[in-house]
């Protein structure tokens, strides 16, 4: 009867086990994360961003994200962003900025290196920075 007792704790250890590695699996899927270059200043969202060399970050597949926009630990924004599905893999890191009539950029779209999504932002493109 022991040995009977002894199988069924250690099935449901191993059930539990396995169901605890599988939900952390997927969660640790859903955040993404990756790093952009812009050399002039730009706007996200409104928000102005230096030149530099940023990391951004968001939470889930898509295509509606939040993404949280750094440079040296600084959150310099945090906008909302569209995932979008590449025909191919990008073959750099590119931050594309849409140029206004006044001159100003705002970053339209960022692609990641060896990635087949990039994030869309408000506006079109027509010019890229490739890193």
């Amino acid at each position: 009867m022991k040995s009977l007792s002894l199988r069924i704790a250690m099935l449901l250890l191993a059930l539990s086990l396995v169901t605890f590695l599988t939900t952390g699996a997927f969660a640790a899927g859903s955040a993404h994360k990756g790093t952009f270059k812009i050399s002039d200043p730009v706007q996200v969202a409104g928000n102005p961003l230096p030149a530099g060399e940023y990391l951004i970050k968001w939470d889930g597949d898509g295509p509606d994200v939040q993404a949280t926009i750094t440079l040296d630990g600084k959150v310099m924004a945090t906008v909302p962003a569209k995932v979008v599905e590449l025909p191919q893999k990008s073959t750099s890191s590119t931050a594309e900025v849409q140029n206004g009539a006044s001159g100003n950029g705002t970053l339209s779209q960022i692609q990641f290196s060896g990635q087949r999504y990039a994030l869309e932002f408000t506006g079109a493109s027509s010019a890229s920075v490739t890193r």
